[in-house]
């Protein structure tokens, strides 16, 4: 399954399942300031996508899920706030990998 991720700044549909924070989805690691009371503040994006990958690895049934939900509406895209670098394209990279048996 290939999935699109779109940034919600700059996307104006609705056809996209939202997996910033505060979803479920949503990285709970930041390099910069949240009012989000569950953020884990970092030094830097480098760090933050790191820290969000072993996360996700370790809470796979996360991403069964979001395919799960992705089926269930007959989408293909999700949707965050970043622009660039970002936890998404984690997120659709996972996907895929569980989707089609490739693992990159």
């Amino acid at each position: 399954m290939k999935v699109e991720v779109i940034n919600r700044k700059k996307y104006k549909n609705e056809d996209y399942i939202y997996v910033a924070r505060p979803s479920k989805w949503g990285n709970p690691y930041s390099s910069k300031p949240s009012n989000l009371k569950d953020t884990i503040i970092v030094d830097s994006i480098d760090e933050s996508l790191g820290s969000y990958k072993k996360y996700i690895m370790e809470n796979l049934h996360l991403v069964d899920e979001l395919i799960q939900e992705l089926k269930d509406k007959d989408l293909n895209k999700i949707g965050c706030w970043c622009d660039g670098r970002c936890h998404a394209k984690i997120l659709a990279q996972l996907i895929e990998e569980k989707t089609t048996g490739f693992n990159f």
